[in-house]
C-alpha cells in the first residue's frame, strides 16, 4: 500500500504539482482577503482543466474553465465591490433570499448535470461529479461576494472530490482537497470570527 502510494506520488505530472501549489496559496490568500488570491486561483483553475479530462470528470473539467471567469469577477469584486448597503465588500452571511436559491441552484443543478453526464457521457460518477461541481460554483459565487458560507460549499464540495480521486489514484490531488478543507474550516473560524467583531462593534 505505502509503496504503491509513493510510486503514484512519484508519478504525479507536473501540471498536477503546479496545481497543488497554485490551489494552497491562491485558498490560503482568500481566506486573508487578499485580492491577489484571484490571479494565482487563475492558474489553479486551467490546471485542473487537463486534470478532469484525463480524469474523465466532464463537469469538473467544464467547471474549472467556468470558474476561471468567475475569478475575474471575484477578483473585481475584492477590488472595486460593493456589498448590499452600498458600502465596501465585506465579510457577511449569505442574505436568506440568495442562500434559498443557492440551495435550490444546487438540487436542480445536480440533477441536471447528472442526468445529462450519465446519458451522454462516460463520466466516471455522473451525480457524485454533477454534485460537487454544482457545490463548488454556488461556493465560487459566494466567495466573489465574501459570504462566509462559501467555506461550507467548499468543504461538501471537496469531500467528494476526495473520495473520486482516492478511486483513481490521484493522489497529490487527494492531499490538494484534504488541505482545502483544512483551510476552509479554518476560514469559517476566521471570517466568522471578524462577523462577530464587527457585530460588536457596531
Amino acid at each position: 500500500m505505502h509503496e504503491s502510494f509513493w510510486n503514484q506520488l512519484l508519478a504525479t505530472s507536473g501540471v498536477e504539482w503546479l496545481g497543488t501549489l497554485a490551489g494552497i496559496t491562491g485558498v490560503w490568500l482568500t481566506i486573508r482577503e487578499r485580492a491577489a488570491a484571484w490571479p494565482i486561483l487563475i492558474v489553479c483553475y486551467g490546471c485542473y482543466v487537463f486534470i478532469a479530462l484525463d480524469a474523465k470528470l466532464y463537469a469538473m473539467m467544464l467547471s474549472q474553465g467556468i470558474f476561471i471567469a468567475i475569478s475575474a469577477y471575484g477578483w473585481y469584486e475584492w477590488v472595486a465591490g460593493k456589498s448590499e448597503d452600498g458600502d465596501r465588500l465585506k465579510i457577511a452571511h449569505t442574505p436568506r433570499p440568495k442562500l434559498v436559491l443557492a440551495i435550490i441552484v444546487m438540487i436542480a443543478g445536480t440533477a441536471g448535470f447528472g442526468s445529462l453526464l450519465s446519458s451522454y457521457t462516460d463520466s466516471a460518477h455522473a451525480y457524485l461529479d454533477g454534485f460537487a461541481t454544482v457545490c463548488a460554483f454556488v461556493a465560487q459565487w459566494m466567495l466573489a461576494r465574501k459570504y462566509i458560507e462559501t467555506w461550507i460549499c467548499w468543504v461538501l464540495s471537496d469531500i467528494i472530490f476526495i473520495s473520486i480521486f482516492i478511486g483513481q489514484g490521484y493522489w497529490m490531488s487527494v492531499f490538494l482537497f484534504f488541505v482545502f478543507i483544512c483551510l476552509a474550516l479554518r476560514g469559517w473560524r476566521l471570517w466568522k470570527r471578524t462577523i462577530t467583531q464587527s457585530s460588536s462593534a457596531t
